[in-house]
């Protein structure tokens, strides 16, 4: 990686991480195995639905697709 190119997991940036960022780390690891779209929405619903018990909401399954449409257009996560 180039040296002016932050990391979500450089140290600086630790103090954001938290305990949901596993489930965003999964879902981008999903798109980068080519697992449809349509199903890291629905993967990234369930953990918000059931796993951590917020229920569905009129925004959730939009939030999730835009979140979905982030990581597959974001450049610095498709770099092999």
């Amino acid at each position: 990686m180039r040296p002016d190119v932050k990391s979500w997991d450089d140290d600086e940036n630790c103090t954001y991480l938290d305990e949901y960022d596993p489930y965003l780390a999964n879902a981008a690891g999903r798109l980068r195995n080519g697992v449809p779209e349509a199903d890291v929405v629905s993967y990234l619903v369930e953990i918000e639905t059931e796993h951590m018990g917020l229920g569905l909401s009129e925004t959730t399954i939009k939030r999730a697709e835009e979140v979905v449409t982030a990581m597959r257009t974001d450049e610095r996560l498709w770099v092999d």
